[in-house]
């Protein structure tokens, strides 16, 4: 045993610190003369002398050090992907990537069985995770590939220990979970080379897919106007075909028309228009014609559903001076199939002729900017209130310098409109802030970004931040808080008045998200007109008492569904007393779909995950016994992300080998390697050593404790000080 020491000092000032303390001590008590004799002093001396004697051996940090020599069996292991895109046929004479790996493993098993007399030998399956592999071999059962978890797992699993060789044996498909790149350098740095063995694309084999990517269409349209479809296609292994193409609408033919592939991984995206003739809910279909030679023929078809209300819209904008936000508002509402945009600002004298509530009545939305309530007259005011009030027709007050309580709309019939109350108003508020979608938000299209973005505040956040805006008083009794700051304040807020719907928007900076890129410019466009046909009631509900509501119409298996009902009744006042039943039917049959009582609606969450269409049927009896009904339709698509690009991606298995130390091989040099190993005649000798600290233990705690009692017992009874 030897021992060592942790030293805070160099030896020698260590030294002098202690006689110093040491002479101290002595000294201390060799003054001491009152009711102590020569041998009292010595004594507590020389206690004292111990307590600090043991502070030094403490501060000293003696440890002692030993350890022993033994032979280790270090771990071998081997890693063979599970998932499902083994099953690809792309190697030699037409085996799948799966049958390639079985054969593998029944070769190594002989040189295996060697090795595990002096290695600890562990095969494992993976796909999201590892898992023990069944005794007939690898499976291509996975759904999905997260290389950089199951790399992590490993490197958990192997730390602290002389390892032999890891070999992977995979394709390359990855399609979630950790970063295995960050996760290979990881294993770099404990000096843990990686061997990848890669599977797929032998002898220049390739595989056939032809697949809908993506299909987007507008959630809402107006009637008679055109509804522009976009879908992604992608094409694996098709060069040199001409493949049909076929756009339907209700199963009717919409657009056929035939792709020539030029490429081996050719991606082409479709664009058709459809005219919306019919008011209703309906199902926009792209399939691409299947071939038997493909590896997954569930993906050639994609399709979604959009909805169409009653008439083209008329819009009217009461702007002042000219500015960014009622700039880009217009430009972006005038591009709009079905909508008309009409701008007015003051004439002479700064005065808005508005007409009575006959003709403003004629408009769907009214949206007003930073005009001041003087720019309106008594007149023109209380002939918008008419409009929203008996016509239905929507008003929304957009942020402004001049509007608002700022603009003397307090007290007004304007001021009565809106569902904030202008009197607390705090006026302009500066600094930047981004958006969230406020707790009474509807469950509808109204405040979906994208039809396949996920209902969540990630998509808000993500646009670029607004700046200032108009501080509201408190929302109204009975409003709502439709968007909201990230700090919580409101933003959008809206109600129902008469027959209308009114709201206000305290920013005016939402030209800021067409800077973002083109991206951002549509977005900026949906938002407007999607808020838009909701003021003017050309949203799911349109003029009935009693619907159904989804925010999108297409999603994935596993995503989560937020189905709304709402039952109103004079005045819109929502009705949480009736009798709901409603049913789910789906692929695999119909089941009741319990609708519970929330705040404004009544609400369900689902969670589907099987691909297919899907249709909810709702029935509310009023407590008077008035019956209302409907239905909604969506669709969930058929995802296999192991399938989503069949190629094997024998690149990144390289770049991981090289990032590790490892060595990139294909499944032919496995057995060479492992017999190269089995066959070394050297014994794995492991040295452990081991540090245990002298001074870290109790029995020196008691010991210290045990010398300062004593010296206070006998301090005590001589009557010391």
């Amino acid at each position: 045993m030897k021992v060592t020491l942790d030293l805070p000092l160099p030896l020698p000032i260590l030294a002098f610190l202690g006689l110093a303390a040491a002479a101290a001590a002595v000294l201390s008590y060799s003054l001491t003369r009152r009711a102590a004799t020569p041998g009292v002093r010595g004594l507590l001396s020389a206690i004292r002398l111990a307590a600090l004697a043991l502070a030094l051996f403490c501060l000293a940090g003696p440890s002692s050090a030993g350890g022993d020599r033994r032979e280790e069996r270090p771990p071998v292991l081997l890693l063979f992907d599970g998932s499902r895109s083994l099953a690809i046929k792309d190697e030699a004479e037409g085996r799948s990537r799966v049958q390639v790996e079985a054969d593998l493993l029944r070769e190594l098993r002989p040189v295996l069985d060697r090795l595990a007399l002096r290695y600890e030998v562990s095969v494992l399956g993976f796909g999201k995770e590892t898992f023990d592999l069944p005794a007939a071999g690898p499976t291509a059962l996975a759904p999905e590939t997260w290389l950089g978890s199951v790399l992590a797992e490993m490197l958990t699993r192997v730390r602290g220990r002389r390892l032999a060789p890891v070999l992977v044996v995979t394709d390359g498909v990855n399609t979630g979970g950790r970063d295995p790149q960050a996760v290979a350098r990881a294993f770099a740095a404990t000096q843990h080379p990686i061997d990848f063995v890669g599977l797929g694309g032998a002898a220049g084999e390739k595989v056939m897919d032809r697949r809908v990517r993506s299909l987007t269409a507008p959630t809402t349209a107006l009637l008679h106007s055109v509804v522009p479809v976009h879908a992604e296609l992608t094409f694996h292994g098709c060069r040199g075909q001409s493949v049909p193409v076929r756009v339907t609408c209700d199963g009717k033919s919409v657009e056929e028309r035939q792709v020539s592939v030029v490429a081996d991984r050719q991606q082409v995206r479709i664009d058709a228009r459809l005219k919306a003739d019919e008011t209703g809910q309906h199902r926009i279909t792209v399939e691409v014609a299947r071939d038997e030679r493909e590896i997954d023929p569930t993906n050639n078809v994609r399709s979604t559903f959009f909805f169409v209300g009653r008439t083209t819209l008329k819009l009217l904008l009461l702007e002042g001076g000219p500015r960014w936000e009622a700039k880009y508002l217009a430009r972006g509402l005038e591009g709009v199939e079905g909508i008309t945009l009409e701008v007015r600002r003051p004439g002479a004298g700064g005065v808005l002729a508005l007409g009575d509530a006959a003709e403003l009545g004629t408009y769907h939305a009214i949206l007003l900017g930073d005009v001041k309530a003087a720019a309106l007259g008594a007149a023109g005011m209380q002939a918008l209130r008419e409009a929203v009030d008996k016509n239905g027709t929507g008003l929304l007050m957009l942020g402004g310098l001049e509007n608002f309580g700022a603009g003397g709309f307090g007290g007004t019939p304007v001021g009565e409109l809106l569902p904030v109350r202008l009197a607390d108003d705090t006026g302009q508020r500066r600094g930047n802030y981004t958006l969230r979608k406020g707790a009474s938000a509807p469950v509808d299209f109204l405040l979906s970004l994208a039809e396949k973005d996920p209902p969540s505040a990630d998509a808000w956040q993500r646009l670029p931040a607004l700046d200032g805006g108009v501080g509201f008083g408190p929302a109204k009794p009975g409003a709502e808080v439709l968007l909201e700051a990230n700090d919580g304040r409101p933003i959008l807020v809206s109600q129902t008045y008469g027959r209308g719907r009114a709201a206000a928007f305290a920013s005016d900076s939402t030209w800021r998200w067409i800077l973002m890129d083109a991206k951002g410019q549509e977005l900026h466009r949906r938002f407007w007109r999607q808020l838009v046909l909701w003021l003017a009631r050309q949203d799911q509900r349109g003029e009935r008492n009693f619907w159904l509501a989804l925010e999108r119409f297409q999603f994935l298996p596993g995503d989560e569904v937020d189905v709304a009902a709402y039952l109103v009744g004079p005045g819109d006042r929502f009705l949480p007393d009736a009798r709901l039943e409603s049913v789910l039917a789906g692929p695999k049959g119909e089941s009741p779909l319990g609708l519970a009582v929330s705040a404004s609606a009544y609400r369900a969450r689902l969670v589907p995950e099987e691909p297919g269409e899907y249709r909810i049927s709702a029935r509310a009896t009023a407590t008077g016994g008035a019956v209302s009904s409907d239905e909604v339709r969506f669709v969930v698509a058929g995802s296999d992300a192991e399938l989503d690009d069949p190629a094997p991606d024998l690149e990144l298995l390289k770049t991981l080998a090289e990032s590790t130390g490892g060595r990139y091989l294909r499944p032919a040099e496995v057995l060479p390697l492992l017999e190269k190993l089995a066959a070394r005649d050297e014994r794995n000798i492991v040295e452990r050593r081991r540090v245990r600290p002298l001074w870290d233990n109790l029995y020196v705690v008691l010991l210290f404790a045990a010398l300062l009692v004593t010296e206070w017992l006998v301090r005590r009874s001589r009557r010391l000080p």
